[in-house]
């Protein structure tokens, strides 16, 4: 492994990646008590005139999220992609919230993946997990090593994006919660359920 790529193992990212992060927390992730998945995706379908579609489907081992866009056939009613974000059949509820973040951070940042047309989705035959496997696809690993160096800074972006909006999110929460305590002893007991002592 050569020193470049070490560096985006351990998810450095330059000044224009961080930027580039932080531009899509501040104009396209809701912010406060408007943030949920459901709220992102909104804004995603609105500002992108795409529509979003969340399914649970099994994916290879260690897959933990994929993501492919469905370009419409010209007969369909409804002229826009469908980005389809895939996480693993299985997971805990709080991981596929995550893994869901995580792929509408890769569309929030523009992260070009996987194009099929109808008919190359039926071609599958519901081997979804092809996906996967194919170039360009965006889809999240528990080895990010089997990725490209371009690949891999591009999840790290993702993830970085998803960790902030999901920071952002409960910093507020724990702020409201705090803010109807009136004594120290009840903030200590409620940092102590929080971080589980």
């Amino acid at each position: 492994m050569n020193q470049h790529s070490q560096a985006h193992s351990v998810g450095a990212l330059d000044a224009r990646a961080r930027a580039r992060i932080q531009d899509a927390l501040d104009t396209l992730v809701p912010d406060g008590k408007e943030f949920s998945i459901h709220s992102w995706t909104q804004r995603l379908e609105s500002f992108l005139y795409k529509k979003i579609q969340f399914v649970e489907l099994p994916l290879p081992a260690g897959f933990f999220g994929a993501r492919a866009v469905l370009i419409p056939s010209s007969r369909a009613h409804d002229s826009r992609p469908i980005e389809i974000v895939i996480t693993a059949a299985g997971l805990l509820p709080i991981m596929a919230e995550h893994v869901r973040a995580h792929e509408l951070a890769h569309i929030t940042l523009g992260h070009q993946t996987v194009i099929l047309t109808a008919q190359q989705l039926m071609d599958l035959q519901g081997d979804i997990s092809t996906l996967c496997r194919w170039p360009g696809a965006t889809c999240r690993a528990v080895d990010p090593e089997r990725d490209a160096v371009p690949h891999l800074e591009r999840d790290v972006m993702a993830e970085t994006l998803a960790r902030l909006a999901e920071k952002r999110h409960m910093e507020l929460q724990l702020r409201g919660r705090a803010a109807g305590i009136s004594s120290d002893a009840a903030i200590d007991r409620l940092v102590k359920s929080i971080i589980g002592a």
